[in-house]
């Protein structure tokens, strides 16, 4: 069931937050649907997630977007759950989103697939070390975005395109990684030419 954003809503444009509620029995994974028209044929989709939220970042003003998700298990997908939409309101300034987490979080980076640079958002509970890292799809380190004490709160960095030594990347799907002490997680984006 779609909970957040609720059907007909309208939402601040520098973050959407989208929650729905966990399916029953055995569920290993998510597939999330975002799209500028009801059809999906302009979609957005994040098959990676095993939580049941997920967070964009940059959605257009004015723009109206609908949402779908749909359960997977070892046994493959189930159907999507109806379609909800809402609008991104285009009047006035909301505030980023502040204060402390609760856990930390890496999100998935916005725009995916992207040309020539994205943003990738994640959150720390706690001052920490944080390391960000670009990985090839074979497992070569390409670029250190970040190494560094950090303190707590919401970040984002962006990525350009390329590589440590400030050379364009091909390309080709990468993977990013954030390691913390006692977090780390990596998820997978795409870079178009």
């Amino acid at each position: 069931m779609l909970i957040h954003p609720a059907n007909n809503e309208s939402e601040a444009p520098d973050s959407v937050r989208f929650v729905w509620t966990r399916s029953q029995p055995n569920i290993t994974r998510y597939w999330f649907e975002l799209s500028l028209d009801s059809l999906f044929n302009l979609t957005r989709v994040d098959s990676t997630g095993t939580d049941t939220t997920t967070v964009l970042y940059s959605l257009t003003w004015g723009a109206t977007y609908y949402w779908r998700v749909r359960a997977g298990n070892a046994d493959g997908w189930g159907p999507f759950t109806i379609t909800l939409r809402f609008t991104i309101s285009s009047t006035g300034i909301s505030e980023l989103e502040t204060g402390v987490p609760t856990a930390f979080a890496l999100d998935q980076n916005y725009p995916n697939p992207f040309n020539p640079s994205t943003i990738i958002h994640f959150a720390l509970p706690k001052q920490t070390h944080v390391r960000l890292e670009v990985y090839s799809i074979l497992g070569e380190l390409v670029s250190t975005m970040l190494d560094q004490e950090m303190e707590p709160g919401f970040h984002r960095v962006e990525f350009s395109g390329r590589d440590s030594h400030g050379r364009t990347l091909a390309a080709g799907m990468y993977i990013y990684r954030m390691v913390t002490p006692g977090f780390t997680e990596a998820k997978k984006m795409i870079l178009l030419k």
